[in-house]
């Protein structure tokens, strides 16, 4: 045998260590010392065995079998228990078939006697080999462990058999023998023995919190000592305190796959957290959900200290970073919760168990290592279960480092533990306590605090064994990277960490697809329809495209599902206005019986910013194919269509206002075709056919069209280009088909063209002083422009039929650059260039110069716009930023230059395809103010020269309006996306504004055509209110210009929220001033009292209620009504559809109930917010298709405005009072309910008062002994506001004062109607 502290580890026979004539002599001693005490049975006698001088030592007779009588039995073929049982039985050993066979007698002979003390044996032919299997800690001298056992896995085999005392999901307690397995091989010799003992301890799997020496016997047993069989009694032991058997390993290796158990157990308890936070249904879900991909973990190993920084980066995918290194690792959890961590083509299997005393790790071909927990050195702690026989120190004494300073039993053995520094030990437990590993056993108050062992932290470069496996980059170093890139890019599309930029990602992904065309094993491709989720055939039809561009689509057409793979599902229960919480508990809930499906969507949700970055990245790739692949393309609009509709409020930002852009462009032909198409038209159409064609819509003959044909070769297409590009920005301004525009061509870049224009609303009749000069010139490119200003050759203003005077010599000066440039390189030169021309420029009468470039030409887009840029004289002649990008004409009719009067300014969104602008304005602020603290309001507003026809039968005018309208509020939300939220978290935008201005002319009576636009607004505020609110639209104006042949009148209809009253319509007839064209006065329809015309001043302190109730995610209550309204005309439109009729006037009427001071409710109308407590009632008329002739209700709301929403005693008593009217009158009652809670008021008049009598006044830490009011402001309380007793605090120097017992309020204005708690 091979033992340790006498104790066996290996047993093995026939001992050939011993001659077997000296082994005979053992077994002749054996023999005669059972003989004569007379000892009947089995038995083992043990002997010590001097190999130097070949002479033996008797040491015990056990009498009994041995645990390893399974060694006896492999070399004699011997069953013992059986043979026990005959002897019991009265049968003679010699009589016994085995025993016969071992001393060789044949089968037949069953009769000849036997001597055993004569008679030898048959020398076996087999050697036996036995380990035993204990719960001991090997790295630890062998001491003993306990604890549970969750697997054992091993397979019996001819050659070696083993059995276990106990079996999975067991466990070893600390009052048992370690021993609880024994391994039995054989083989035809000692060597063959040892090697198969050797392969079946490989072999054995053994998980749970105990340890075991398994892989200590292998390493033992391949010693070459062992090997050789020298071997005595000292040696394990000498081996053991030498600890020279031992794992080998790399250090940085043990290091890494330390942190990368720890890291995987991490990921896995977040998702497990997440997952059961899912189950309860809790709030803030996504805040959970975006911790779910970094780790920080920390690995102490050999006086190191590793600081890990994790991402996980795919499912089964992490990246690592240690000191300068980046590693990667695809890591995959096994069912026996074991981990194949790869890295590169480099995989190791890592099993990992945490204890008390630190991380056990097991790596599969370098063995056990543990990472000790690094415990501070003043506390001694137990190393393992056991009882506590006695403390070697007495309590108080000073105990050195290394010395003893308790016994622990553990398994019958007695162990001490020694401490780890000198110092004054504290006993912390009692002799006799049973103590589990960890346990802190005493306290160490230390000698010498510098002494203890500190840890150096790592830096510098980290190199694992696997280092020649992987691919490593420069910066920063990285291995084991995923090789599918669109497989990287669906991991950060699923939620993942991304590990370089999110867009560098997508267009790799991308840019592979298509490559991969040219590999030996691309696929076909009518496969790739499959991979694309069954795309339009037109996306892999045309055979003229190239394999890998229709790759590239098919990965983009992947990306894109993917994302809206998630977004669709949160989109579906988002509601305007509300937090986004809302939203996830309507995913939790239609998920609970799939939790680990709610946390991968809310991993994804976590990680909008990277998604949307993904996003894109892939529209850009797509948007560049355009005019090389678009056949293909056309598969992929359903999917951005699905973008473009998202809701604004998702937080989905610039990709909505992509995939807009792109979803108009994909269906278009390229610019240059279209181009070419405009530029037939117009060779072929005579010259009075100019006007009709600048009714083209801009697709076809835009301004973006028309500038890039002023530089063509042919004289009549530059010529009648530039009469369109006036007669088509000028068609509201007077400039009709039958007007004289003057064009003059003198060569390419070498054009100049006069017109005269009136404001819109001008008539023709209020004389010629009204109107202005227009003049252009058509350059080739800024040099051109130069030399232009320069010789100061600007068109005289007399050239035209009036003179300047009778002009009032107002011009407006064009030039048309035929090539683009730098744009702010442009404006600065043009200022200065004007500036230096001023009094040229003064001569000719010109005010304003407008610059048109063209957009730069790409292949990218389908649409590209000239740009615009304008400059006034009383600005210096420097640009004017708020017309940028606009055209002179838009500026007017936009009425832009109103707004600037009250607001600063600034643009945050164009649509250059139907002169669509979107503005924030911030109010301007008064002397002395700061504008920051301003509110702000979004005008989002849109010129139309569409003709409408409000009399053509079959409704389609208010199809055309329905969809103008939609526009303006899409290009609203895509301008809010990247500068201003779509819902309540903007702190200072408070609502937003709807305009837009019909410029065709409507032959109609003012009265009807308003008539006509209120029932439109209640259709559309019915249709599309919910998207409304998600905007804060406030405010929607529409403009129309009235008459025949010339404009008659304008009327201004508006339907706004700014005054209380939910979308509350008014129509105003608008008179404008002749010179600038601007509103001058207003007067209602029906009416004849003129008001001034300006931006009609709301309430303020309605606006700031309305703004509160809507950071609360709410709505204002008063303006419920209206929506309530609203709701009634879409439920009566439903009813008219299917059984006819009419929708009946005055839907609802509303009274306010208000609390008179007696206490009772009274109905009285009065204006919203006029309420002083945070409860509002009404009781309504509702005219419904069931009751057409209307019934009433009454309507209780919270006013979520009032002390923050929170409700009290008036509150309460309120909703009493209401509730009691409704039961009285016998009426159905509906309560809005939305509030922050009880309000719990607090006696505001001590708060200042109050005082602190400390217990220790030096240090606060130690607590106060009670609150106290000074005499004087005691006294001034009225009584009952507080209960105290006197204190003479003359010892304490506090001079007499009041010790606060309870705190009443009684008297006091700060409790007056309650402080809220009596209601709950």
């Amino acid at each position: 045998s091979t033992q340790r502290r006498f104790q066996k580890i290996f047993e093995e026979g026939p001992p050939v260590v011993v001659p077997r004539d000296k082994f005979r002599e053992m077994e002749r001693a054996a023999q005669r010392l059972t003989k004569n005490i007379g000892y009947v049975g089995a038995g083992t006698v043990e002997y010590l065995y001097n190999v130097e001088t070949n002479r033996f030592y008797f040491l015990e007779l056990n009498p009994r079998l041995q645990v390893e009588h399974p060694v006896t039995e492999a070399i004699t073929q011997v069953n013992l228990p059986a043979t026990q049982v005959q002897v019991a039985m009265g049968i003679p050993l010699s009589q016994m078939p085995q025993i016969r066979k071992f001393y060789g007698k044949a089968p037949s002979d069953q009769q000849s006697p036997i001597d055993f003390m004569q008679d030898d044996y048959v020398y076996p032919t087999v050697h036996c080999m036995a380990a035993r299997i204990t719960a001991e800690n090997p790295d630890d001298g062998f001491k003993p462990t306990s604890g549970k056992i969750d697997r054992i896995k091993f397979q019996s085999s001819v050659a070696c058999w083993g059995y276990f005392s106990v079996w999975t999901h067991a466990g070893i307690h600390e009052f048992a023998d370690s021993q609880f397995g024994h391994l039995f091989a054989r083989g035809a010799d000692r060597e063959e023995t040892r090697k198969t003992l050797m392969l079946a301890l490989k072999n054995l799997d053994i998980v749970g919190e105990i340890r075991n020496p398994v892989e200590y016997l292998v390493e033992l047993l391949a010693t070459e000592a062992f090997v050789r069989n020298h071997i005595d009694t000292s040696w394990l032991d000498g081996i053991i305190k030498a600890k020279s058997v031992k794992p080998h390993y790399k250090h940085t290796d043990v290091v890494f796959y330390a942190a990368v158990f720890r890291v995987v157990q991490a990921a896995r308890a977040r998702d497990q957290e997440l997952a059961d936070a899912v189950s309860k249904r809790r709030l803030g879900l996504i805040g959970q959900a975006a911790g779910m991909n970094g780790f920080e973990v920390e690995i102490a190993f050999e006086g190191m200290r590793y600081n890990f920084r994790a991402l996980r980066t795919g499912d089964n995918s992490y990246a690592l970073d240690v000191g300068d290194d980046r590693i990667l690792a695809q890591i995959r959890v096994q069912p026996d919760c074991s981990l194949l961590v790869t890295i590169g083509n480099f995989v190791t299997k890592v099993f990992g168990t945490e204890d008390a005393l630190g991380l056990r790790l097991r790596l599969q071909g370098i063995g056990t290592i543990v990472l000790p927990t690094i415990y501070d050195p003043t506390e001694l702690r137990s190393e393992f279960n056991g009882k506590i026989i006695r403390y070697l120190q007495p309590d108080g004494s000073t105990v050195k480092s290394g010395d003893a300073y308790v016994e622990l039993e553990a398994m019958k053995m007695i162990m001490p533990l020694k401490a780890g520094a000198t110092g004054r030990i504290s006993h912390a437990k009692g002799v006799g306590s049973i103590v589990q590993a960890g346990e802190l056993l005493a306290s160490l108050e230390l000698e010498d605090p510098s002494s203890a062992q500190t840890l150096s932290t790592f830096h510098g470069h980290f190199e694992l064994a696997a280092a020649a496996a992987m691919a490593r980059e420069q910066t920063p170093k990285a291995s084991g990277a995923l090789s599918d890139p669109l497989a990287n890019a669906l991991s950060i599309m699923d939620g993942f960490a991304p590990i370089r930029s999110p867009e560098a990602v997508a267009r790799e992904a991308l840019s592979a697809s298509a490559s991969e065309a040219d590999d030996e094993q691309c696929i076909d491709i009518d496969t790739l329809s499959v991979i694309g989720n069954s795309l339009s055939s037109t996306e892999v039809g045309d055979s003229s495209r190239s394999e890998g561009k229709v790759r590239a689509i098919v990965a983009a057409g992947t990306l894109l599902e993917r994302y809206l793979d998630v977004e669709r599902k949160f989109a579906a229960h988002a509601l305007p206005g509300q937090s986004e919480d809302i939203a996830y508990a309507a995913l939790v809930e239609e998920g609970k019986d799939d939790p680990k499906g709610v946390v991968a969507l809310l991993r994804a949700r976590s990680q909008m910013e990277a998604r949307n970055k993904m996003v894109l990245a892939a529209l850009e790739v797509i948007n560049s194919m355009q005019g090389d692949a678009d056949k293909q393309l056309l598969g992929l609009a359903g999917r951005i269509q699905a973008l473009a509709e998202l809701p604004a409020a998702g937080g989905h930002g610039e990709v909505l206002t992509m995939a807009r852009r792109l979803s108009k462009q994909l269906g278009l032909q390229s610019c240059s075709e279209r181009r070419a198409a405009l530029k037939g038209a117009i060779r072929t159409q005579p010259l009075e056919a100019m006007g009709k064609l600048s009714t083209w819509d801009s697709s076809k003959a835009g301004c973006d069209l028309l500038v890039g044909l002023l530089q063509d070769d042919i004289e009549l297409v530059r010529s009648k280009a530039l009469e369109l590009f006036i007669r088509r920005t000028y068609r509201a301004f007077g400039v009709s088909h039958d007007s004289k525009v003057l064009v003059t061509d003198v060569g390419r870049g070498k054009m100049s063209a006069r017109w005269r224009f009136r404001h819109p609303g001008v008539s023709m009749e209020e004389g010629s002083t009204q109107a202005w000069n227009g003049q252009c010139i058509v350059v080739s490119d800024l040099v051109a422009l130069t030399k232009f200003i320069r010789n100061a050759s600007f068109p005289s203003s007399q050239d035209t039929k009036a003179s300047p005077r009778e002009c009032g010599n107002r011009c407006r000066l064009h030039a048309i650059l035929g090539s683009a440039s730098p744009f702010e390189m442009m404006t600065e030169q043009v200022q200065a260039m004007l500036n230096s021309a001023q009094a040229a420029l003064r001569v000719a009468g010109i005010c304003e110069f407008v610059v048109v470039m063209p957009a730069a030409p790409s292949s990218a887009s389908a649409l590209h716009y000239a740009t615009f840029a304008t400059a006034r004289e009383g600005s210096s002649w420097g640009e004017v930023q708020m017309r940028r990008d606009m055209s002179p004409t838009v500026f007017s009719l936009l009425e832009v230059s109103c707004l600037a009067k009250e607001y600063e300014l600034e643009q945050i969104g164009h649509n250059a395809e139907w002169s669509s602008h979107v503005f924030l304005g911030t109010q301007r602020s008064e002397p002395g103010t700061a504008s920051s603290a301003h509110p702000q309001t979004v005008f989002a507003r849109l010129v139309s020269h569409s003709r409408i026809n409000f009399e053509e039968p079959g409704g389609r005018w208010s199809d055309q309006l329905e969809a103008m309208l939609l526009g303006i509020a899409h290009d609203l939300e895509s301008a809010a996306l990247g500068r201003v939220p779509a819902s309540a978290t903007s702190a200072r935008v408070v609502d937003s504004r709807l305009f837009l201005h019909l410029t065709s002319l409507v032959d109609s009576e003012p009265s009807a055509l308003n008539s006509m636009l209120e029932g439109f607004m209640q259709h559309f505020v019915s249709r599309h209110g919910a998207r409304l609110q998600k905007s804060w639209v406030d405010e929607i104006v529409i403009k129309v210009r009235l008459g025949r042949d010339t404009c008659q009148a304008t009327l201004r209809f508006a339907a706004s929220s700014r005054n209380g009253e939910y979308m509350k319509s008014v129509g105003l007839l608008e008179k404008v001033h002749p010179a600038c064209g601007t509103p001058a006065t207003r007067m209602p329809v029906g009416s004849s009292e003129e008001v001034v015309a300006g931006t009609t001043a709301a309430d303020d302190k309605l606006r700031a209620k309305r703004m509160a109730a809507r950071r609360a995610g709410s709505t204002y209550a008063p303006e419920f009504l209206g929506m309530l309204e609203a709701a009634l005309v879409s439920q009566w439109a439903a009813h008219c559809r299917q059984i006819g009729g009419s929708v009946p006037k005055e839907l609802l009427k509303s009274i306010e109930l208000v609390m008179e001071p007696n206490g009772e409710l009274k109905e009285i109308e009065r204006a919203p917010g006029l309420n002083d407590i945070g409860m509002i009632a009404w009781r309504l008329m509702l005219k419904t298709p069931e009751y057409p002739d209307g019934r009433s209700i009454i309507l209780v709301a919270n006013d979520v405005t009032h002390k923050a929403g929170s409700f009290g005693v008036a509150e309460d008593s309120f909703f009493m009072k209401a509730t009691r009217y409704a039961r009285d009158h016998g009426l159905p009652r509906i309560h809005l309910s939305c509030n922050s809670g009880a309000r719990v008021g607090l006696v505001e008049e001590l708060m200042p008062k109050l005082r602190i009598k400390w217990n220790d006044a030096s240090d606060p830490a130690r607590g106060f002994e009670y609150l106290y009011l000074s005499e004087d402001d005691f006294k001034q309380l009225p009584s009952g506001a507080a209960l105290a007793r006197r204190v003479d605090g003359t010892s304490d120097g506090l001079g007499p004062h009041f010790a606060l017992e309870a705190i009443v309020g009684e008297g006091l204005a700060s409790t007056v109607g309650g402080i809220g708690v009596e209601n709950l």
